[in-house]
């Protein structure tokens, strides 16, 4: 990180946290970029080292490709692509750099912007509202009863007014017809067929910026990583680790099935389930990095993605007594064998594994993957 913040000239006069940090010059940051580029090279190589290369099934191609501003599945199996022709800088992803210090995202919209919620189903049948004002930045969106949708910020500051209203349900005919609030530092959020929210959280969630956890202040409503909500910010629940697993300090996978969540999360990156009644059970675990899991029934799970380039990696692992058994680990390719592009967005939803790239859906099913066991790291 710390070559990031020469290469971007942070540190003003009185230099990163008092040190004197001078900017590094173009041939420094190419070294640097060329030193990564490496490190991700012999990652791939050695995560992909006898791998069987696994293609994905084409599901629709000729999607939306510009003005993407959220990608995601709902439980229905659908297809979520959510556009604008705003300027995101100005917008949606807007951010605020400071000399000395970092960047921060936005927690509100600089100004309010039309949005294209589109939905598809896998027969290409589909349906799309219009919102003409989303006042909220880095928005995940998922559907409610009644064809109403969640629209919720990433991001919330806690004011002395009180906590930023980054929750939106929007009605059928685009309106914004309530407000509320879900905590900042938001990772993703999915719901379920009662409309009951689950919502994970990052690090920030779970220990506080932006006004929350301050030592006088208001704890985030994201301290236990995991909470499920219901109707208008009502908490039903907040995750409690099993015995033996650690609390979850930046909750990197979930995944929603029926009214049950599952999730993988650092540190350690066990696999936890947690039932509709709250009760959670674990597995420690062996894949870090994951950012997507998928479930096969109570048995097999699938965790996609890693550090250092790894978006294309698919481990499956067997679920035993308190842990998990890694039995292969796969690289996701396009139908026609090429590997994915690093920008490929992949989700899991339930057992199945979604990646959505340049216009085009594809998906694998766990249940479709040979039960072979090879050796795999």
């Amino acid at each position: 990180m710390d070559w990031i913040k020469r290469a971007l000239g942070w540190g003003g006069p009185k230099g990163y946290n008092g040190v004197n940090v001078p900017r590094l010059t173009d041939d420094e940051v190419a070294a640097r970029q060329a030193k990564r580029g490496a490190e991700i090279a012999e990652a791939r190589r050695q995560a992909f080292a006898g791998a069987v290369r696994l293609p994905m099934r084409e599901v629709i191609r000729g999607l939306p490709a510009d003005g993407i501003v959220y990608q995601g599945v709902d439980h229905l199996g659908r297809l979520i692509v959510v556009t604008s022709n705003s300027d995101p800088a100005e917008t949606y992803a807007g951010r605020d750099v400071t000399q000395g210090w970092a960047s921060f995202p936005h927690s509100t919209a600089g100004e309010a912007y039309p949005v294209e919620i589109n939905t598809v189903r896998p027969d290409g049948s589909s349906f799309s509202v219009s919102v003409p004002d989303l006042p909220v930045a880095y928005p995940r969106f998922q559907p409610l009863s009644d064809e109403r949708f969640l629209a919720v910020g990433g991001r919330c500051r806690l004011t002395a007014d009180g906590p930023e209203q980054n929750a939106l349900v929007i009605g059928a005919d685009g309106g914004i017809v309530a407000e509320f609030c879900l905590g900042d530092g938001i990772n993703d959020l999915q719901t379920t067929p009662t409309g009951r929210i689950w919502v994970s959280y990052n690090d920030e969630g779970v220990f506080g910026n932006y006004g929350w956890g301050d030592s006088d202040g208001t704890p985030p409503l994201g301290r236990s990583g995991l909470v499920r909500w219901f109707n208008e910010g009502d908490r039903e629940f907040e995750f409690t680790p099993p015995a033996g697993l650690p609390s979850i300090a930046d909750c990197y996978a979930l995944n929603v099935v029926g009214e049950e969540a599952w999730a993988c999360y650092y540190t350690d990156f066990p696999v936890v389930h947690v039932g509709s009644d709250g009760s959670a059970t674990g597995w420690a675990g062996e894949v870090a990095g994951a950012h997507a899991l998928a479930v096969l029934g109570a048995e097999r799970v699938g965790l996609v993605g890693g550090y250092r380039g790894l978006v294309d990696r698919l481990v499956t692992a067997d679920l035993m007594t308190d842990r998990t058994t890694v039995r292969e680990t796969l690289q996701l390719v396009s139908p026609n064998g090429d590997e994915l592009p690093q920008r490929t967005r992949i989700i899991a939803r339930g057992q199945k594994v979604h990646a959505l790239t340049d216009g085009r859906w594809l998906t694998i099913d766990l249940a479709e993957i040979p039960t072979r066991r090879t050796q795999a790291s």
